[in-house]
Protein backbone atom coordinates (compact mmCIF):
# COMPACT_ATOMS: atom_id res chain seq x y z
CA UNK A 1 0.00 0.00 0.00
CA UNK A 2 1.16 3.72 -1.02
CA UNK A 3 1.84 5.95 1.80
CA UNK A 4 1.03 10.14 1.65
CA UNK A 5 2.55 12.45 3.94
CA UNK A 6 1.49 15.92 3.54
CA UNK A 7 3.46 19.11 5.63
CA UNK A 8 1.80 22.13 5.72
CA UNK A 9 4.16 25.12 6.38
CA UNK A 10 3.69 29.00 6.87
CA UNK A 11 6.63 30.95 7.78
CA UNK A 12 8.04 27.94 9.86
CA UNK A 13 11.98 27.67 7.86
CA UNK A 14 14.00 27.34 10.99
CA UNK A 15 12.10 23.97 11.72
CA UNK A 16 10.99 23.02 7.97
CA UNK A 17 14.43 21.32 7.18
CA UNK A 18 13.67 18.80 10.48
CA UNK A 19 10.14 18.12 9.57
CA UNK A 20 11.00 17.12 6.15
CA UNK A 21 14.19 15.45 6.70
CA UNK A 22 12.29 13.20 10.27
CA UNK A 23 9.76 12.21 7.29
CA UNK A 24 12.78 10.84 4.61
CA UNK A 25 14.26 9.00 7.37
CA UNK A 26 11.75 7.10 7.92
CA UNK A 27 12.48 3.22 8.53
CA UNK A 28 9.49 2.43 5.10
CA UNK A 29 9.68 5.21 2.63
CA UNK A 30 6.97 7.14 1.74
CA UNK A 31 5.14 6.62 -1.48
CA UNK A 32 4.87 10.47 -1.82
CA UNK A 33 5.55 13.86 0.40
CA UNK A 34 3.39 16.74 -0.28
CA UNK A 35 4.58 19.94 0.61
CA UNK A 36 1.89 22.79 0.70
CA UNK A 37 3.25 26.37 2.01
CA UNK A 38 1.11 28.85 2.46
CA UNK A 39 2.94 32.17 0.72
CA UNK A 40 5.65 32.03 3.38
CA UNK A 41 8.28 34.96 3.20
CA UNK A 42 10.72 33.74 5.60
CA UNK A 43 12.54 31.74 2.99
CA UNK A 44 10.91 28.75 3.19
CA UNK A 45 10.21 28.42 -0.74
CA UNK A 46 13.84 28.71 -1.61
CA UNK A 47 14.28 25.39 0.78
CA UNK A 48 11.03 22.94 -0.14
CA UNK A 49 12.50 23.75 -4.02
CA UNK A 50 15.99 22.30 -3.25
CA UNK A 51 14.33 19.57 -1.31
CA UNK A 52 12.25 19.63 -4.83
CA UNK A 53 15.75 19.37 -6.58
CA UNK A 54 17.03 16.49 -4.35
CA UNK A 55 13.73 14.08 -4.23
CA UNK A 56 12.19 14.82 -7.31
CA UNK A 57 10.62 11.61 -7.28
CA UNK A 58 8.93 11.62 -3.83
CA UNK A 59 8.90 15.56 -2.95
CA UNK A 60 6.14 17.87 -4.46
CA UNK A 61 4.97 21.47 -4.00
CA UNK A 62 2.39 23.38 -4.40
CA UNK A 63 0.36 26.11 -3.28
CA UNK A 64 2.63 29.87 -3.13
CA UNK A 65 -0.75 32.08 -2.61
CA UNK A 66 -2.07 32.30 1.08
CA UNK A 67 -4.94 30.61 2.15
CA UNK A 68 -4.98 30.12 5.68
CA UNK A 69 -4.72 26.67 7.13
CA UNK A 70 -7.67 25.16 6.76
CA UNK A 71 -7.90 25.90 3.02
CA UNK A 72 -3.96 24.78 2.80
CA UNK A 73 -5.49 21.20 4.15
CA UNK A 74 -8.00 21.18 1.50
CA UNK A 75 -5.28 21.15 -0.70
CA UNK A 76 -3.13 18.99 0.49
CA UNK A 77 -6.05 16.51 0.71
CA UNK A 78 -7.19 16.62 -2.68
CA UNK A 79 -3.44 15.87 -4.11
CA UNK A 80 -2.88 13.47 -2.28
CA UNK A 81 -2.56 9.66 -4.67
CA UNK A 82 -1.65 7.10 -1.78
CA UNK A 83 -3.80 4.62 -0.07
CA UNK A 84 -2.99 5.62 3.28
CA UNK A 85 -2.55 9.19 4.00
CA UNK A 86 -0.92 11.00 7.06
CA UNK A 87 0.25 14.81 7.82
CA UNK A 88 2.70 16.97 9.65
CA UNK A 89 2.74 20.38 10.22
CA UNK A 90 6.37 22.09 9.44
CA UNK A 91 8.11 22.40 12.91
CA UNK A 92 7.22 19.34 14.20
CA UNK A 93 9.08 15.78 13.56
CA UNK A 94 8.63 12.31 12.92
CA UNK A 95 10.55 9.51 14.62
CA UNK A 96 11.78 7.02 12.55
CA UNK A 97 9.26 4.06 12.89
CA UNK A 98 6.12 6.46 12.78
CA UNK A 99 5.36 5.13 9.55
CA UNK A 100 6.30 1.88 9.61
CA UNK A 101 4.22 1.00 13.26
CA UNK A 102 0.58 2.87 11.83
CA UNK A 103 1.02 0.85 8.43
CA UNK A 104 1.24 -2.59 10.44
CA UNK A 105 -1.37 -1.53 12.88
CA UNK A 106 -3.73 -0.91 10.15
CA UNK A 107 -2.20 -4.63 8.88
CA UNK A 108 -3.14 -6.28 12.11
CA UNK A 109 -6.18 -4.57 13.47
CA UNK A 110 -8.10 -3.64 9.75
CA UNK A 111 -8.95 -0.33 11.44
CA UNK A 112 -9.38 2.63 9.12
CA UNK A 113 -7.31 5.42 11.72
CA UNK A 114 -4.65 4.82 13.72
CA UNK A 115 -2.89 7.16 16.22
CA UNK A 116 0.07 6.87 18.60
CA UNK A 117 1.44 8.78 21.31
CA UNK A 118 4.14 11.71 20.62
CA UNK A 119 6.06 13.68 22.55
CA UNK A 120 5.78 16.81 23.61
CA UNK A 121 9.12 19.24 22.97
CA UNK A 122 9.80 23.05 23.84
CA UNK A 123 11.45 25.17 20.80
CA UNK A 124 14.40 22.71 20.12
CA UNK A 125 13.20 19.66 19.33
CA UNK A 126 15.35 17.68 21.51
CA UNK A 127 14.30 19.43 24.50
CA UNK A 128 11.28 17.01 25.50
CA UNK A 129 9.00 18.15 27.85
CA UNK A 130 6.89 15.16 28.73
CA UNK A 131 4.88 12.45 27.08
CA UNK A 132 1.43 12.76 25.89
CA UNK A 133 0.31 9.89 27.15
CA UNK A 134 2.17 8.29 30.39
CA UNK A 135 -0.89 5.69 31.25
CA UNK A 136 -2.91 3.68 28.41
CA UNK A 137 -6.18 3.40 30.98
CA UNK A 138 -6.35 7.41 29.25
CA UNK A 139 -6.90 6.28 26.18
CA UNK A 140 -9.96 4.81 24.66
CA UNK A 141 -10.15 0.79 25.12
CA UNK A 142 -12.66 0.44 22.67
CA UNK A 143 -12.62 1.16 18.24
CA UNK A 144 -15.73 3.61 18.15
CA UNK A 145 -13.83 7.10 19.57
CA UNK A 146 -16.90 9.28 19.19
CA UNK A 147 -17.56 9.86 22.66
CA UNK A 148 -14.10 10.82 23.79
CA UNK A 149 -13.35 12.94 20.52
CA UNK A 150 -16.68 15.05 21.50
CA UNK A 151 -15.23 15.31 25.20
CA UNK A 152 -11.55 15.79 24.37
CA UNK A 153 -11.64 13.04 26.65
CA UNK A 154 -7.94 12.51 26.22
CA UNK A 155 -4.35 12.79 28.15
CA UNK A 156 -3.92 16.65 28.66
CA UNK A 157 -7.44 17.20 27.41
CA UNK A 158 -5.56 17.04 24.14
CA UNK A 159 -6.20 14.99 20.86
CA UNK A 160 -4.20 12.74 19.27
CA UNK A 161 -2.42 14.21 16.26
CA UNK A 162 -0.50 12.74 12.89
CA UNK A 163 -3.10 9.66 12.99
CA UNK A 164 -3.02 7.92 9.57
CA UNK A 165 -6.10 7.41 7.87
CA UNK A 166 -6.65 4.64 4.68
CA UNK A 167 -7.78 7.04 1.14
CA UNK A 168 -11.23 5.29 1.41
CA UNK A 169 -12.16 6.90 4.98
CA UNK A 170 -10.96 10.27 3.65
CA UNK A 171 -13.36 10.44 0.81
CA UNK A 172 -16.54 8.97 2.68
CA UNK A 173 -15.54 12.46 5.26
CA UNK A 174 -14.86 15.22 2.86
CA UNK A 175 -12.36 17.67 3.68
CA UNK A 176 -12.10 20.35 6.74
CA UNK A 177 -14.26 22.57 6.95
CA UNK A 178 -13.49 26.07 5.76
CA UNK A 179 -15.65 28.42 7.70
CA UNK A 180 -12.97 27.53 10.76
CA UNK A 181 -9.70 29.40 11.13
CA UNK A 182 -8.94 27.67 13.96
CA UNK A 183 -10.16 23.81 15.48
CA UNK A 184 -10.43 22.71 11.90
CA UNK A 185 -8.65 19.72 13.46
CA UNK A 186 -11.21 19.36 16.00
CA UNK A 187 -14.25 19.52 14.02
CA UNK A 188 -12.14 16.65 11.03
CA UNK A 189 -11.40 14.13 13.78
CA UNK A 190 -15.20 14.93 14.76
CA UNK A 191 -16.29 13.92 11.35
CA UNK A 192 -13.86 10.98 10.81
CA UNK A 193 -14.63 9.27 13.90
CA UNK A 194 -18.20 8.89 13.05
CA UNK A 195 -17.13 6.79 10.62
CA UNK A 196 -13.89 5.39 11.55
CA UNK A 197 -12.66 2.32 13.11
CA UNK A 198 -9.41 3.03 15.13
CA UNK A 199 -6.27 1.72 16.77
CA UNK A 200 -3.50 3.16 19.03
CA UNK A 201 -0.10 2.50 19.80
CA UNK A 202 1.40 3.39 23.00
CA UNK A 203 4.59 3.84 21.28
CA UNK A 204 5.81 7.69 20.96
CA UNK A 205 6.35 8.05 17.38
CA UNK A 206 6.38 11.93 16.89
CA UNK A 207 7.37 15.45 18.65
CA UNK A 208 4.95 18.24 19.03
CA UNK A 209 6.87 21.65 19.56
CA UNK A 210 5.87 23.97 21.55
CA UNK A 211 6.07 27.60 20.56
CA UNK A 212 4.80 31.01 20.69
CA UNK A 213 3.89 31.10 16.84
CA UNK A 214 1.12 28.68 17.13
CA UNK A 215 -2.36 29.32 16.21
CA UNK A 216 -3.83 28.29 19.62
CA UNK A 217 -2.53 32.15 20.59
CA UNK A 218 -5.46 34.17 18.93
CA UNK A 219 -7.82 35.67 20.55
CA UNK A 220 -10.06 34.20 23.14
CA UNK A 221 -13.06 35.32 20.89
CA UNK A 222 -11.91 34.00 17.56
CA UNK A 223 -11.78 30.26 20.13
CA UNK A 224 -15.17 30.83 21.35
CA UNK A 225 -16.73 31.73 17.75
CA UNK A 226 -15.49 28.48 16.11
CA UNK A 227 -15.82 26.51 18.99
CA UNK A 228 -19.66 27.62 19.48
CA UNK A 229 -19.33 26.88 15.55
CA UNK A 230 -18.54 23.30 16.07
CA UNK A 231 -20.59 22.33 18.78
CA UNK A 232 -23.70 24.05 16.99
CA UNK A 233 -22.66 21.63 13.90
CA UNK A 234 -22.55 18.69 15.52
CA UNK A 235 -25.00 18.35 18.61
CA UNK A 236 -27.40 16.24 17.06
CA UNK A 237 -24.37 13.55 17.13
CA UNK A 238 -24.59 13.84 20.95
CA UNK A 239 -28.19 13.03 20.92
CA UNK A 240 -27.21 9.48 19.72
CA UNK A 241 -25.56 8.45 23.36
CA UNK A 242 -27.71 7.81 26.54
CA UNK A 243 -28.61 10.35 28.89
CA UNK A 244 -25.21 9.72 31.27
CA UNK A 245 -23.58 9.79 28.24
CA UNK A 246 -25.01 13.66 27.01
CA UNK A 247 -24.14 14.75 29.96
CA UNK A 248 -20.92 14.04 30.51
CA UNK A 249 -20.26 15.26 26.85
CA UNK A 250 -22.36 18.51 27.93
CA UNK A 251 -20.08 18.76 30.92
CA UNK A 252 -16.76 18.53 29.39
CA UNK A 253 -17.69 21.11 26.53
CA UNK A 254 -19.16 23.30 29.25
CA UNK A 255 -15.38 23.20 31.09
CA UNK A 256 -13.38 23.57 27.24
CA UNK A 257 -15.21 27.12 26.59
CA UNK A 258 -14.81 28.34 30.27
CA UNK A 259 -11.22 28.36 29.12
CA UNK A 260 -12.19 30.85 26.70
CA UNK A 261 -14.52 32.87 29.06
CA UNK A 262 -14.52 35.89 30.93
CA UNK A 263 -13.83 34.49 34.45
CA UNK A 264 -17.42 35.89 35.88
CA UNK A 265 -19.31 35.18 33.08
CA UNK A 266 -17.59 31.47 33.27
CA UNK A 267 -18.87 31.17 36.88
CA UNK A 268 -22.37 31.55 35.87
CA UNK A 269 -22.59 29.88 33.41
CA UNK A 270 -20.94 26.97 35.69
CA UNK A 271 -23.76 27.43 38.17
CA UNK A 272 -26.65 27.40 35.56
CA UNK A 273 -25.11 24.31 34.26
CA UNK A 274 -24.92 22.60 37.63
CA UNK A 275 -28.72 24.05 37.72
CA UNK A 276 -29.95 22.44 34.65
CA UNK A 277 -28.19 19.35 35.49
CA UNK A 278 -29.80 18.97 39.13
CA UNK A 279 -33.22 19.88 37.76
CA UNK A 280 -33.08 16.82 34.93
CA UNK A 281 -31.82 14.46 37.56
CA UNK A 282 -34.99 15.56 39.70
CA UNK A 283 -37.34 14.85 36.30
CA UNK A 284 -35.74 11.87 35.60
CA UNK A 285 -36.64 10.64 38.82
CA UNK A 286 -40.39 11.10 38.61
Amino acid sequence: MKISVYITSYNQKEFLKEAIDSVLAQTIQPYEIVIIDDASTDGSQDLIEEYCIKEPNIISYFNKENKGITKTRNIALSLVKGDLITWLDGDDVYLPDKLKTQYELIQQTNADLVYTNFYISEDQIDSIKRVWCSDISKIPQNNNILKEVLCRDFPRNALFRYEMITKELLNDTGGYDEKLDIYEDFEYRIRLTTKANTAFSMKALSIYRLHGEGLSNKEKSIHLSCLNYINEKHKKLILNFSPKEQEKINGSIERYLSNFKDKKVTANNTLIFKIKRRLKRLIDKI
